[in-house]
């Protein structure tokens, strides 16, 4: 996030480009809900067994890469892996 807020346009609505860490922290942390209410709808149109409250723990919990995030992003939308 920093680096992004360092350099280039801001994200539709989002802090501007000199905003520090916490505000685009919490600029994201803010839509986070919605964006997990997209994706158990998602998985529930595909029949899939995806879980709103898991979904939304991956997206804010702390992973040692992107690997282990989307790796359980897919088991929290009931996706085999």
């Amino acid at each position: 996030m920093r680096g992004y807020a360092a350099q280039g346009p801001p994200l539709p609505g989002g802090p501007d480009a000199g905003a520090g860490e916490r505000e685009w922290s919490a600029w994201i942390d803010a839509r986070l809900p919605a964006h997990a209410d997209d994706l158990a709808a998602w998985a529930d149109a595909a029949d899939l067994t995806g879980d709103r409250e898991q979904v939304l723990a991956v997206m804010r919990g702390h992973h040692r890469c992107a690997e282990d995030r989307f790796l359980g992003l897919l088991a929290a939308l009931g996706i085999p892996v």
